[in-house]
């Protein structure tokens, strides 16, 4: 096991693997041969999302609206890219597309945040719904599929362009969390919480079918808490 404070996101590169660690504002790196911590780098408060993309890895930074970036060969922060008054929010979940060197950053409130991965500067605000937490993406399709917390809703954006366009709003009826993509299967996993007043138990997993008009509901049942996020 690899001892971390507050896991969030995470992600694998050169058999390393990168840990936000919320509670510390650092992102621990564990080596995935020798299953034993290298280092943990300080990035900017609340760390969230991890993503590896175009050689680097890029860090959702919850507290101040910032996405670091890391240099997975030096193990240093090499930049933090600001955010707030072009794309606000709390940037939380990440999602990476690493056939076009893009970054999908999910900002809670109503926006997902691109950014380029080749100059590392922001490239798109696609505005979302609201609560906007989970996110993932479809290469194949070139889907977004975003989670809209306060909204009770998946969304589904077509990203071969940009600006990136609405395809579809699929409401729910509970509070969704995190979001995944199977590309093999072209089907979309999303866990709901359903307990009102405070939707705070995602023990719900619903199963999409993907294609290019949207997704449709192929599944729902009921797996075990996931608690805080909704992790799969």
């Amino acid at each position: 096991s690899v001892p971390v404070n507050d896991p969030k996101g995470m992600a694998s590169l050169n058999n390393r693997l990168f840990i936000g660690s919320r509670n510390t504002n650092t992102v621990v790196v564990f080596n995935e041969v020798t299953q034993t911590t290298i280092k943990s780098i300080t990035v900017g408060p609340k760390p969230w999302g991890v993503a590896a993309v175009n050689n680097k890895i890029y860090v959702a930074n919850n507290g101040n609206v910032s996405i670091s970036v890391i240099d997975p060969v030096l193990l240093t922060k090499t930049k933090d890219i600001k955010l707030n008054g072009i794309c606000d929010g709390g940037p939380a979940n990440v999602a990476g597309d690493t056939n076009n060197n893009r970054v999908f950053v999910a900002m809670y409130g109503n926006r997902v945040a691109v950014i380029d991965a080749n100059s590392d500067t922001l490239s798109d605000c696609i505005p979302t719904a609201g609560g906007t937490f989970g996110i993932a993406y479809n290469s194949t399709l070139n889907q977004l599929y975003v989670t809209n917390r306060d909204d009770l809703s998946v969304q589904v954006f077509d990203v071969s362009t940009n600006p990136a366009t609405l395809v579809q709003t699929e409401k729910l009826g509970g509070v969704p969390y995190s979001v995944e993509a199977n590309l093999s299967t072209n089907e979309v996993y999303v866990s709901v919480a359903f307990n009102p007043p405070d939707y705070d138990n995602a023990n719900n997993l619903e199963v999409f079918t993907a294609d290019l008009s949207g997704i449709s509901l192929s599944l729902a049942t009921i797996t075990g808490n996931t608690h805080d996020g909704g992790y799969m």
